[in-house]
């Protein structure tokens, strides 16, 4: 196939559209090579000088697949951006298969960078646009990706920070596989920072419901660390929160969350401290409850503060809110911030102790 493929191209030399036809085709043939991903790119130019807005998408999608598949693996950031350019240029062009296939590939990069959730939001986009289209091919890939996403969320993650020198912000990535160690690594890295004025704490549940909650203990000791530094705190929520995970979204100065994320009842440590958290009525609600909540409810509920479409968009909007933080000082997170309350303390050592912890 590859043979007759670069035959055809060969051929069609001269011809501008056909040359592009036929590059597309050789890249399609043989992803995993390095020849296949040239190919691609080569066809992308032949479209964008002619024009092609719909040849261009096509090549775009290409060469996102091409570079997801040589064999290094190592590619999975490049994938990923040419594969959202072309879900952007499909959706210019109105071309529901086209975003379909090109959402699904975007939930294949996140699978190979190894982000679960973001993956799952994809994969299930491009399944609900491949079942509309009635496409059997399409909608069991799809399947096949939001399966692998959960394997990949069940997989230990160790909690990481990584520091925006520029704007005086610390990212912090946690878990429900987050271990002690990694906790206690990243309390360390930011006691050591200096001129850290914020952190956005990004909080990525389970997508699995099997997936079992990280250490309670653990927890507590990274909110004492985090006491320590007395910074304010901005939560990005994705995923499914449940057990000492709401640890993290509680002591959060403000909180913004994905519109996919699940909130699992009753609420996780000491009773005793939720009135300060979230009032007497709404402690006392969610106290009691057991089960499910979608992201609506807290929202309502106070838990959180702000709802964004997706994990990307949620992200990005706890980094903005952060910078608003830091660039204004008179802000009351600024002068107090929310884990210092007497109240995180309380809630904390319980943790540790595993103490009235519900």
């Amino acid at each position: 196939a590859a043979g007759s493929a670069r035959d055809a191209l060969a051929l069609a030399r001269g011809d501008r559209r056909a040359e592009a036809a036929a590059s597309l085709l050789v890249g399609g043939v043989g992803t995993a090579e390095r020849d296949a991903l040239d190919a691609c790119q080569q066809a992308l130019s032949l479209y964008q000088g002619l024009g092609d807005k719909a040849g261009e998408a096509a090549a775009k999608l290409a060469v996102a697949n091409a570079h997801l598949s040589q064999q290094d693996g190592k590619e999975a950031d490049q994938g990923l951006a040419s594969a959202k350019e072309a879900l952007a240029a499909f959706k210019g062009l109105g071309s529901r298969s086209g975003e379909a296939a090109a959402l699904a590939t975007v939930a294949a990069a996140y699978i190979q960078k190894g982000e679960a959730a973001e993956a799952e939001e994809a994969g299930r986009e491009a399944l609900s646009f491949f079942r509309e289209l009635r496409d059997s091919v399409g909608e069991a890939y799809t399947t096949s990706l939001l399966k692998e996403a959960k394997v990949v969320a069940a997989k230990p993650s160790p909690a990481s920070v990584r520091f925006e020198e520029a704007t005086s912000i610390a990212h912090v990535e946690v878990s429900d596989g987050s271990s002690g160690a990694s906790l206690r690594g990243v309390v360390e890295q930011l006691q050591t920072s200096k001129g850290l004025s914020c952190i956005v704490l990004h909080i990525n549940g389970a997508t699995d419901p099997a997936t079992p909650p990280g250490s309670g203990r653990d927890f507590g000791l990274f909110l004492m660390g985090l006491r320590m530094l007395g910074l304010p705190v901005v939560a990005s929520v994705c995923g499914r929160i449940s057990g000492p995970m709401w640890a993290f979204v509680l002591t959060c100065d403000y909180r913004i969350a994905a519109t996919t994320s699940t909130f699992i009842c009753p609420l996780w440590g000491k009773p005793e401290c939720m009135r300060s958290f979230l009032g007497h009525n709404v402690s006392v609600q969610l106290c009691m409850s057991t089960g499910p909540k979608d992201s609506l409810v807290m929202l309502e509920s106070g838990v959180v503060h702000q709802l964004q479409k997706g994990a990307a968009d949620t992200r990005t909007a706890a980094a903005e809110m952060a910078k608003r933080i830091v660039a204004t000082p008179s802000m009351a997170c600024r002068k107090q911030p929310f884990v210092l309350n007497q109240s995180v303390e309380e809630y904390a050592m319980a943790a540790i102790q595993g103490k009235g912890v519900c």
